[in-house]
């Protein structure tokens, strides 16, 4: 609650550090408080808040009339509230401030290109504290997914044959709804990943499980 008093008189009483700490704080709690919004925008988008005027034809378009912003930031904003619901580990570092929504709007483009998953989402945590935003839209935009070669073929048959193939059923057996679960092996062949990409120096960043 000091942080007014602060900035009120920070052109006769504040250093450069003192100011630059004081500006990290204040943007932490802006943050904070974009993380907050958001998480009520989600809110108000499910439970239809927006339809009460009767005039809207969605939540952005009530933010465009109501919140002074564009329709595509709007869309945006909703995109990103929607996205934090799924993403536990990003909602979590944005509501404490240590990831802007500049930030969190790249990982959660990223998760409906699924890339960011609630599976590897920590990674792009990391990723966010340790890069500048311009940054991490360039990492994220060329962080795609690698099936592990051999697998494509079992990926491709979908789960009911892979089942039959990882209990060598046949294919036919399969198809009359017969197929078992897969076994513990199978499960660990399915959840194999691996991502790379370079960054801006020339190195390469590599994700394996």
């Amino acid at each position: 609650m000091g942080m007014p008093a602060i900035v009120e008189d920070w052109p006769q009483r504040l250093t450069g550090a003192q100011l630059g700490q004081a500006i990290t704080l204040l943007s932490a709690q802006i943050n904070a408080a974009n993380h907050r919004l958001l998480r009520m925008i989600a809110e108000f988008d499910r439970c239809g808040g927006w339809r009460e005027q009767g005039t809207m034809r969605s939540c952005a378009h009530w933010l465009v009339a109501n919140c002074g912003i564009t329709l595509g930031a709007a869309r945006e904003k909703v995109r990103v509230a929607r996205q934090l619901e799924v993403l536990p580990e990003v909602n979590e570092a944005f509501s404490e401030g240590g990831v802007s929504y500049s930030k969190v709007r790249a990982i959660t483009r990223a998760a409906c290109d699924q890339v960011a998953t609630p599976e590897n989402e920590g990674f792009m945590v990391h990723l966010a504290q340790q890069n500048s935003a311009g940054h991490l839209e360039r990492l994220v935009s060329r962080y795609e997914p690698v099936a592990e070669p051999g697998l494509a073929a079992l990926l491709e048959w979908g789960p009911e044959a892979a089942a039959a193939a990882a209990a060598g059923v046949s294919g036919d057996v399969a198809e009359r709804g017969a197929a078992p679960e897969l076994d513990a092996e199978a499960m660990r062949e399915l959840a194999r990943e691996l991502y790379w990409f370079q960054d801006e120096d020339g190195m390469w960043i590599i994700h394996a499980k």
